[in-house]
């Protein structure tokens, strides 16, 4: 695809998936199998606290917690005063064997993500994409407490390299839609593993059949280097796909049916946008 068409890796990633879910349908294999081996069965999730008042964001953190989530990103809105209040409200509520990340999605600048950190050093959560641009995202972690998680400054190979010569994270986010699909994404999670790096294994939004495939890429990576991924299907509204890939007590169980083991659902999708043959 890329000999034909520069760029646009959006539109690129569900062509890849389809091209994988076909692979594996035709050779009678779970996807798994062919992006690496099933390394966990059942894959650790994270549950995504969206920005809200305290009182609303631990109402829902304990809902999650019910529900047996034990990861947790805490959305920020970028406002110094307003994060270090919801961070630190959340954290005093943690549990033992609980993970937080703190994710501004890049709406801090270099010094308040900075002194973020130094005044809330007693607590031990993990920064996500503080800034921008990888060098200012670079001069936070030179100077914070925390454990620094990259995402948006990482969208290719290429920058992943840069990321890495800058020793500039702890954990990656690999987003398969972001990198044109699985065949690249399994290049920057291999890259990765072989370095030692964490990574969460996600998309930047989906439904049933997003979450089966990044469950795939999940389990086929490396227990000691998949932090979590995420079931995004969860938070939307219908039923695109069967079977529905759903949670376990903070899991999601991987499917060992053929390919990416769901079946779309055509009278829910509707008639194809375009059809295409060899």
């Amino acid at each position: 695809m890329d000999s034909v068409l520069k760029g646009h890796s959006y539109i690129k990633s569900p062509i890849d998936v389809a091209c994988w879910d076909v692979f594996g349908k035709v050779v009678g294999q779970p996807l798994h199998l062919l992006l690496g081996g099933c390394y966990q069965k059942k894959l650790p999730l994270y549950f995504s606290l969206s920005s809200d008042t305290k009182e609303q964001m631990i109402s829902a953190l304990n809902g999650a917690r019910s529900m047996g989530y034990k990861q947790f990103q805490i959305k920020c809105i970028g406002d110094l005063e307003d994060d270090l209040e919801r961070i630190s409200s959340i954290m005093e509520n943690a549990e033992p064997g609980e993970l937080f990340i703190a994710d501004a999605n890049q709406g801090w600048s270099q010094l308040e993500a900075v002194r973020l950190s130094q005044l809330l050093k007693n607590y031990p959560f993990i920064i996500e994409q503080p800034c921008e641009t990888l060098s200012a995202c670079l001069a936070v972690r030179d100077l914070a407490v925390h454990a620094m998680k990259l995402d948006e400054s990482v969208h290719d190979l290429e920058s992943l390299i840069r990321a890495m010569e800058a020793r500039a994270m702890d954990v990656v986010c690999i987003k398969i839609s972001k990198l044109g699909g699985i065949t690249k994404a399994r290049q920057l999670r291999d890259l990765c593993a072989s370095r030692g790096i964490s990574m969460t294994i996600e998309d930047t939004w989906g439904s049933d059949i997003v979450t089966a495939a990044l469950s795939h890429l999940a389990a086929s990576t490396p227990a000691k280097t998949l932090l979590n991924c995420c079931d995004l299907n969860r938070y939307l509204e219908g039923e695109i796909a069967e079977p529905v890939p759903q949670q376990e007590n903070g899991f999601l169980p991987v499917s060992e049916s053929y390919g990416l083991g769901v079946e779309p659902n055509w009278q829910v999708l509707g008639d194809p946008v375009f059809e295409c043959a060899i």
